[in-house]
């Protein structure tokens, strides 16, 4: 397992990434402008030693088993089809429930994935890393990003035991990288709002 502190994980090996709602990507920023830093690098020390940043490699079919009580971004319809973090009644999809709708045959839900299951029928062009911010004061995880192929993996293992074992023995990796704080809600906040009750 290859670990480092969380926010060198954030600020080097995800800095191109778009997370949306990431506080420090937005607070970053604002505040190097509003008080014209040059160099942010002082900014992003205000956030070390707040967690850390671990990077297992997917190696068995049991690895993906984890998955089944973390969350998802995505919400669910409340009873009025509405859904969103600002929705009333609609709250997060667990990983678990979401995946067995999907592998039941639910049309809806497996479009969600179904690209990507194909795509990986072909094999891996490039490491897949799936990101799970996990807050430790309130114990829940919720999949950040890779979501789709998550899913999909975890498709291929039941459905498509060959293509799966296949994935897993490819020159290419698939990460589980795990972001670990006590306050990773405050760092993706809109993703954990419904979490947090």
């Amino acid at each position: 397992m290859d670990s480092q502190d969380l926010i060198d994980c954030l600020h080097y090996k995800y800095r191109k990434r778009n997370w949306g709602f990431d506080t420090i990507r937005w607070l970053i920023p604002y505040l190097a402008q509003t008080f014209e830093f040059d160099d942010v690098s002082y900014l992003y020390n205000v956030f070390q030693g707040i967690g850390t940043c671990n990077c297992e490699k997917l190696t068995t079919s049991m690895d993906i088993e984890q998955f089944l009580d973390y969350y998802l971004v995505w919400y669910k319809p409340n009873n009025d089809g509405q859904s969103g973090p600002n929705i009333e009644g609609s709250t997060n999809h667990r990983f678990g429930e979401y995946v067995a709708t999907v592998l039941k045959g639910s049309a809806d839900n497996m479009n969600q994935i179904k690209p990507i299951i194909e795509s990986l029928g072909s094999g891996l062009d490039n490491n897949i890393d799936i990101v799970v911010a996990l807050d430790t004061s309130i114990n829940k995880a919720l999949v950040v990003d890779g979501t789709k192929r998550s899913l999909a993996l975890y498709y291929l293992k039941n459905k498509e035991r060959g293509n799966f074992t296949r994935l897993l023995a490819s020159k290419h990796s698939i990460n589980i990288i795990t972001l670990k704080s006590s306050i990773t809600r405050i760092l993706f906040p809109v993703d954990f709002c419904k979490l947090c009750d």
